[in-house]
């Protein structure tokens, strides 16, 4: 059961070392290719941050008490389908027509690259 987030007072004083963590969390989620794993020694510490992220089912919270259910993690994203790769190749031939030079070259090479993910070798 999720608890309410504590209110807090604000004190620019107390909370400078809070706003350089905040931005390296910031960091760290937007930089993330996949996962990103946060790892808590005293849980009632981040508790208002792991509720906010559990009311918006974004994490999985395994507690040493659970931890045979880290097993189950999402530990890597969705796989991309065929259907997606060749919809993504046919979006970088695109590109590549209205482009020149090494950009050129680039849209086709990834082109190239997602085709081949879909299977697709006649492209």
């Amino acid at each position: 059961q999720l608890k309410e987030t504590r209110p807090l007072e604000f004190d620019e004083e107390k909370h400078k070392m809070l706003e350089s963590e905040l931005k390296m969390l910031y960091t760290a989620i937007t930089r993330a290719r996949v996962n990103v794993f946060i790892a808590e020694s005293d849980k009632t510490v981040g508790l208002p941050m792991i509720n906010y992220f559990k009311r918006r089912h974004v994490v999985d919270d395994i507690d040493k008490a659970k931890q045979d259910e880290s097993a189950n993690l999402r530990v890597f994203g969705n796989t991309s389908t065929s259907e997606e790769w060749q919809k993504q190749g046919e979006i970088y031939l695109q590109k590549a027509e209205g482009a020149e030079g090494n950009q050129k070259k680039r849209m086709l090479n990834l082109a190239v690259k997602c085709f081949e993910n879909a299977g697709d070798t006649k492209r």
